[in-house]
Order: structure tokens, then C-alpha cells, then sequence
């Protein structure tokens, strides 16, 4: 379930229309071929059982890191760069955030599963310590809570 939601998460932001290269898992930045255009990294996370009161729910942990490339010697200049691309990662983000709490079921259904995002929520957003000039990152941790529609399975192995 962790990978095609992070499928998802990765086709959400791809049909946003940035021209940002977007990749599932972790790799060196200086290996991530980054621009100016940004890289965004999608990573697994933790999964762990949820509320004992909301049957089939899952919990999974999702990191996604923006990466940009400023060559300027003037790091301010880095510094913008990377509030734009994380200005513009907060908008799609909080898009798929609200399109999961109006039960758009072509949002939240993820896909060849059986399960449904009832809610995905940045729990931390900090400047990545992989972060070496001209490469700057921001890592983002979200916390999406799941349920299980196939009542039968009672969440899978929790």
C-alpha cells in the first residue's frame, strides 16, 4: 500500500504541470541531476496501526524533499529559490489535503488498492541537511491517515 500511495502523491504533483523532475525515493542531491526547475523526492516513511476506534485505518509516514540549484554566489538568491518551489509544493499539497477531506474519490481512492487518504497533513517542514551550495532542499514529513474500504482484511497484518 506504502508504494502505490507514494505513486499517487508522485502522479498528484506530476499533473500539477511544475517542471520539476519527479522522483520516488531518496538519492544524493548532488546525483539528482537538480536545476533551477526543482527536484521533488518522495520517501517511506514509518507505517503504523491507527485510532483503534476507526476500523482498517493505517497510518504512513511520507517524506518529500524540493530540491533547487542556484549557482549565484549571493545566497539569498538560493534562499529564494527555495521558498518559491516550496511555496508552490504547499499549494499542491494543501490541494490534495482538501481534495481528501470532500471525499473526491478520484483524489482520495488510491488507485489498485483497496484503500482511501482520509487525510494527509505536514507534521514538520525543515531545511534538509543534505543541503550544500548550490544545492538546497527542504524536507517536508506528512502523516496520511488510511482506511481500508475491503472491511474483511481489518487493516491487513494490524
Amino acid at each position: 500500500m506504502w508504494f502505490e500511495l507514494m505513486q499517487h502523491i508522485k502522479q498528484y504533483i506530476d499533473n500539477k504541470g511544475k517542471d520539476w523532475n519527479v522522483i520516488l525515493g531518496a538519492m544524493r542531491p548532488q546525483a539528482a541531476k537538480i536545476s533551477s526547475h526543482g527536484v521533488v523526492m518522495i520517501i517511506r516513511g514509518e507505517t503504523t496501526p491507527g485510532d483503534n476506534a476507526i476500523q482498517s485505518e493505517l497510518q504512513q509516514e511520507i517524506f518529500v524533499e524540493v530540491w533547487g540549484r542556484e549557482d549565484s554566489p549571493d545566497l539569498a538568491q538560493g534562499y529564494e529559490l527555495m521558498a518559491n518551489l516550496e511555496s508552490n509544493l504547499d499549494v499542491i499539497m494543501s490541494d490534495l489535503r482538501k481534495q481528501c477531506s470532500e471525499l473526491n474519490p478520484d483524489i482520495c481512492i488510491i488507485p489498485n488498492t483497496s484503500y482511501q487518504i482520509i487525510d494527509i497533513k505536514c507534521t514538520s517542514k525543515v531545511g534538509d541537511h543534505d543541503s550544500v551550495r548550490p544545492l538546497i532542499g527542504t524536507q517536508y514529513r506528512f502523516v496520511t491517515r488510511l482506511i481500508n474500504l475491503n472491511e474483511e482484511t481489518n487493516g491487513g497484518i494490524y
